[in-house]
């Protein structure tokens, strides 16, 4: 097995031959392993939209009657309303979109919009945060590399052009060890997760070819056991032609009898013994011939 982790569709890793033998199974994991990453997306989205929800109640107690807290109340209210809308939609949005982590794209490009407008209304240091989490989250959420790469870019491109516009050149230089760092750990994760997603992946796609093989020998000694057939008892047998008597009160010869109950073959000859015996006979019937005239 090479450690290389090249992947079947967009995140399953490629187990090599000697793993999966049947096509099918790599593609039955394929949809398992599809099916729990969209279960996984329907979660956070879901947990996001209740996060918003408190935010808002939070926010309404917060804070004074003025425009910010409206603008910020209305925010909130909007990302919990989009969230919720991905969450309980997030079956139709895959068939949509084609690709589970285009599902993942979506929700991604929600939480950068929530971040950007932070940095545009509350603008300071402490909304770095928002775009670290989406850094780890995509560390998390995404096993194509070009999706997870794309996704880390995007975002240290918005946070930075977010910064420059609505606090300046001086905190945003401020914050680029911690833009960086959060890249580097995220980077991190992501490596780690896919390794080990990868392990799993072998251990189960090799567990699966154990009891394919498994179940088709247990086939195979179910049908030989249906063939095999004892001959057990008493068979009565004619002392004088050999023949034996069925079970149907029927006369069969030996062969016949046993050809039907086992996987027996017969292939008749004569041996030394009787070959002799023939021999001698057939020596006698013809030597009364020769003494005629």
């Amino acid at each position: 097995m090479s450690g290389a982790s090249e992947t079947t569709r967009e995140g399953l890793p490629d187990v090599g031959e000697e793993a999966v033998a049947p096509p099918i199974l790599v593609e039955r994991v394929s949809d398992e392993w599809e099916e729990q990453v969209l279960r996984a997306y329907e979660s956070v989205a879901l947990w996001l939209g209740h996060f918003f929800l408190f935010l808002t109640l939070w926010r309404l107690e917060r804070y004074s009657a003025t425009p910010l807290k409206r603008t910020l109340v209305l925010e909130s209210l909007a990302e919990m309303a989009l969230f919720y809308l991905a969450g309980y939609f997030i079956k139709p949005l895959n068939r949509l979109l084609r690709d589970v982590e285009n599902v993942g794209f979506l929700l991604v490009a929600l939480a950068s919009a929530n971040g950007i407008f932070l940095v545009a209304v509350l603008p300071g240091a402490v909304q770095i945060s928002t775009f670290m989490l989406i850094q780890m989250g995509a560390a998390v959420a995404f096993r194509s590399r070009w999706r997870f790469l794309l996704v880390q870019g995007t975002t240290l491109g918005l946070c930075a052009g977010a910064f420059w516009f609505w606090t300046g050149l001086d905190v945003l230089l401020g914050e680029v060890f911690t833009l960086l760092s959060s890249l580097l750990v995220s980077v991190a994760i992501w490596v780690f997760i896919n390794r080990l997603l990868f392990k799993l992946a072998v251990m189960r796609a090799k567990d699966r070819v154990l009891l394919r093989q498994r179940s088709r020998l247990l086939a195979e000694l179910r049908g030989a056991l249906k063939n095999v057939r004892a001959l057990r008892g008493l068979i009565p047998t004619c002392d004088y032609c050999k023949r034996v008597r069925d079970d149907h009160g029927t006369w069969q010869h030996v062969e016949a009898f046993i050809h039907q109950r086992s996987e027996a073959r017969f292939s008749h000859m004569v041996c030394p013994s009787c070959h002799s015996e023939l021999e001698g006979e057939v020596r006698r019937l013809r030597s009364p011939d020769k003494g005629q005239p």
